[in-house]
C-alpha cells in the first residue's frame, strides 16, 4: 500500500509524481478532503475506494493517462475536479460520469485534453462557445470551467469573449517578450 505520509496532514492526501498506474494502493483516510494524484501514469480511477473517498471535496488527477472516469465511485461531496493534461477525447462519456457520480462539482478543468476547446490550443470562438454550452448543459452547477468563471444562466458572455481576452493577453505578453 502507498502511504500518503506527510502529505496526508490537514485532510489532504498527496500521491503525486510517484509513477502510479493504479490508485488501489493509495490510502485515503476517512475524512480526507483532497486527493492529489497528479503526474502519475493512471489509466483509470477504479482503485479509488468508495468509502474512504466519499468525503473528498477536491480531486486532482492532472498529468495522467486517463481517457475517461470509468470506475469513479460516488463522490457526492466533490466540488473541484481537475483532469488537465490527460487523454480525454469523449466529452459526452466524461460528462455522463461526472453528472452521475459527482453531481456537486463546481470547478472543472479539462485543459490539455483532446476534448477540451480553449483559446490556448487554437480553438475558434465558435468551438469554445459550443464546448462550454455543452458542458454547462450537463453540469449546470459549475462556477468555473477550465479556469474561467461561468456566467449565471441567462447572463452568458458574448460568444468568444473569453477567447478574445486570452488572445489579447497572449499578444501583449508576446510583444513584451520581443521588445
Amino acid at each position: 500500500m502507498q502511504d500518503a505520509g506527510p502529505g496526508a496532514a490537514g485532510g489532504k492526501v498527496v500521491a503525486a509524481d510517484l509513477g502510479l498506474r493504479s490508485l488501489r494502493g493509495v490510502r485515503v483516510p476517512r475524512g480526507a478532503a483532497e486527493l492529489d494524484a497528479s503526474g502519475n501514469r493512471l489509466r483509470d480511477v477504479s482503485g479509488l475506494g468508495a468509502a474512504a473517498a466519499a468525503g473528498l471535496r477536491t480531486l486532482v488527477l492532472d498529468g495522467n493517462e486517463l481517457e475517461d472516469l470509468r470506475g469513479l465511485p460516488q463522490l457526492d461531496a466533490l466540488e473541484t475536479l481537475w483532469l488537465n493534461k490527460n487523454c480525454v477525447a469523449d466529452l459526452d462519456a466524461l460528462l455522463d460520469v461526472v453528472a452521475a457520480r459527482a453531481p456537486r462539482v463546481r470547478y472543472l478543468s479539462l485543459l490539455g485534453n483532446p476534448a477540451c476547446r480553449h483559446a490556448l490550443v487554437g480553438s475558434s470562438d465558435v468551438e469554445i462557445a459550443r464546448y462550454r454550452r455543452k458542458v454547462l448543459r450537463r453540469l449546470p452547477g459549475l462556477r468555473f470551467l477550465d479556469a474561467a468563471p461561468v456566467a449565471p444562466v441567462g447572463a452568458a458572455p458574448a460568444e468568444g469573449s473569453i477567447a478574445k481576452t486570452v488572445r489579447r493577453l497572449l499578444k501583449a505578453v508576446g510583444a513584451a517578450l520581443s521588445a
